[in-house]
């Protein structure tokens, strides 16, 4: 069984034995996670730990307006000062007057911080050949977030640099982080997580998507964490559309965002992600058209 990471979209399941067939966006379902602005309690992305002060500048909330408030939906990441890159599936239910990001905060739940900005945004692109099938691991599941006013950057809020596109990064330890829940099922977590992950082989990954009836592409990246004590950390709902970072040769990239894993969060089984260097053509289309400063990769 399979899950979306967005607190908004979840995946039907079928009866024990058999395979889910497709996902779908309940009605009633919403987001968990208020911007409350009062300190709440800290929360152990699944067995993952609190990332420091400076430490993931490029990592935003994408957050939804919904029951007279604001809440934590998604992540994205920072590519540009008035451009982001998050799941495809994130953008479909809220219109952009209705969605807004935060940047440079690390708990949501708490007083913003001084580097903290609240932003808004003018347009939203899902990519064409998105599906919804889960047959073909969700393929294409990214979007792009355009800003009506430039992120000012400081020393929590910076962009990062799509990884080349060459970079396998397999077999390397890479960082994944986000403000999902903390368990299949679980309360999703205010303070910003993160976790180390092993980046699998095409290979692999094809396997063990094979295994669940799923054929993917060259553009899903598989990534499973790994631990002595049997709690391996992994992305769970809430996660989506936020990095998945790897680093070549001292410098950190942005290898891919968060789209789907097992059901409920399952940390046997690899998180997959959509592959961001396969799409900088699509990028730099789009950012073009709207005239956006891109980050050299």
């Amino acid at each position: 069984m399979i899950w979306f990471s967005g607190l908004l979209f979840l995946v039907a399941t079928a009866t024990a034995g058999s395979i889910p067939v497709k996902a779908y966006l309940p009605a009633e379902q919403e987001p968990e996670l208020e911007r409350t602005f009062v300190e709440g309690p800290g929360s152990r992305i699944v067995n993952g730990v609190p990332s420091q002060l400076f430490s993931r500048p490029y990592q935003a909330s994408l957050q939804v307006f919904s029951r007279n408030a604001w809440y934590h939906n998604c992540g994205a990441v920072i590519i540009a000062r008035d451009l982001l890159v998050t799941a495809a599936h994130c953008l479909m239910r809220f219109p952009p007057n209705r969605m807004r990001l935060e940047v440079g905060s690390m708990d949501l739940t708490a007083p913003v911080l001084k580097y903290t900005q609240f932003l808004n945004i003018s347009a939203v692109k899902l990519h064409e050949d998105f599906l919804i099938d889960e047959s073909v691991g969700y393929p294409n599941d990214i979007g792009l977030i355009f800003l009506s006013t430039p992120i000012t950057y400081n020393e929590n809020v910076q962009p990062i640099k799509i990884a080349p596109p060459g970079l396998s990064f397999d077999n390397e330890i890479c960082v994944i982080s986000g403000w999902g829940r903390i368990y299949g099922g679980g309360p999703v977590s205010p303070v910003l997580l993160q976790a180390n992950m092993r980046k699998w082989t095409y290979e692999q990954c094809y396997a063990v998507n094979k295994e669940s009836n799923m054929i993917i592409n060259r553009n899903h990246v598989c990534v499973k964490g790994e631990s002595d004590d049997g709690h391996a950390p992994g992305g769970c709902n809430g996660d989506s559309g936020g990095p998945l970072t790897c680093k070549h040769k001292n410098e950190l990239y942005l290898l891919g965002v968060t789209s789907y894993g097992w059901d409920p969060c399952d940390t046997n089984y690899p998180s997959v992600y959509t592959r961001v260097p396969g799409y900088i053509n699509w990028i730099n289309k789009y950012k073009n058209l709207f005239d956006s400063q891109i980050e050299n990769y």
